[in-house]
């Protein structure tokens, strides 16, 4: 794709591609199930795919499972997996949301516990 890009998001999705192809076999399935390079190429159609990367890439954000400080020198907690579900489940809302689906077309929510 990098001989045929004519604008920077056609650059910005060949170069995430690229390297998406560096993760392991079991990450390359997730890739396909998830359909990410779909997704990728339907951003970069719309001009945000650099947005996105943004986001996720920000200083001020920790997805890691460690402790983090961002660049003011203040504790960012780790993201623990129930939180990684929880980030998971809020994309695929907003996604649903903005696309007028419902949220058990893709994944069922976790019951509440009566207390």
């Amino acid at each position: 794709m990098h001989d045929t890009a004519t604008n920077s998001q056609q650059i910005l999705q060949a170069n995430f591609e690229e390297y998406l192809k560096g993760f392991s076999a079991n990450v390359q399935e997730i890739i396909d199930k998830f359909k990410l390079k779909s997704q990728i190429k339907h951003l970069a159609s719309k001009d945000v795919l650099l947005n996105v990367l943004e986001k996720f890439t920000s200083p001020y954000i920790n997805l890691t499972s460690h402790e983090k400080t961002d660049p003011e020198g203040r504790k960012l907690a780790p993201l623990t997996n129930l939180g990684m579900g929880y980030v998971f489940e809020e994309l695929i809302r907003k996604f649903n949301e903005e696309n007028n689906e419902e949220a058990g077309e893709h994944f069922t929510p976790p019951m509440k516990l009566l207390t």
